[in-house]
């Protein structure tokens, strides 16, 4: 199911590799392991576990107490 999700995903390697500065071949061998492991979704988001995980490095990077949103997330 999940490889059908991505073969039938439409995205540009063009635009993300214009948009990222990187080589569409670039683009690509980082994208694999991104979509193997389920980091990033067919519409364009990120797992939940790893947008909280990132927003807590950023936040300990800058050395900032994270706030309690209304939505709990």
């Amino acid at each position: 199911m999940w490889n059908w999700l991505w073969a039938n995903a439409r995205y540009s390697l063009d635009d993300l590799a214009e948009k990222s500065s990187l080589t569409v071949p670039l683009v690509e061998r980082k994208l694999k392991p991104l979509i193997g492991n389920r980091v990033m979704y067919p519409d364009g988001t990120v797992n939940s576990f790893v947008q909280r995980y990132l927003r807590e490095r950023v936040l300990r990077l800058f050395d900032v107490k994270p706030r309690k949103s209304a939505k709990g997330s």
